[in-house]
């Protein structure tokens, strides 16, 4: 992985995911809302995106969905930050195509495990 993007409206969990990402030599780019990481996909063409669940406005869902749309983007990996548990999000994302689910709070080991076997 050498480019990765982190969405989520919680600006610690962004920062804690670039620190733990950039000691691995990632290139690390966030955004605070759906909408802007959408853009930042097209821009950025990240080899992953970290993709909070529950955020005001575009939820986590409805974005992988819009992503998954959109045939320029369909195809990248998306991993959900989350700290909901419930089964039914979790087989939303499930049939949507997310490539793995990471509970917050992460751990450095989280992370690098999912980028390695997404």
């Amino acid at each position: 992985m050498s480019k990765v993007l982190v969405i989520d409206d919680d600006p610690i969990f962004r920062r804690l995911a670039q620190m733990i990402l950039k000691k691995r030599e990632i290139t690390v780019c966030d955004a605070d809302n759906a909408e802007d990481g959408i853009t930042l996909i097209r821009q950025e063409n990240p080899d992953a995106v970290f993709l909070d669940v529950a955020m005001p406005g575009t939820d986590g869902l409805e974005a992988l969905a819009l992503i998954r749309k959109d045939p320029e983007i369909a195809g990248t990996k998306v991993f959900f930050l989350t700290g909901a548990e419930e089964e039914t999000v979790k087989q939303k994302a499930e049939e949507l195509g997310a490539a793995g689910f990471i509970s917050k709070p992460f751990t450095a080991d989280m992370l690098y495990r999912a980028l390695e076997l997404g």
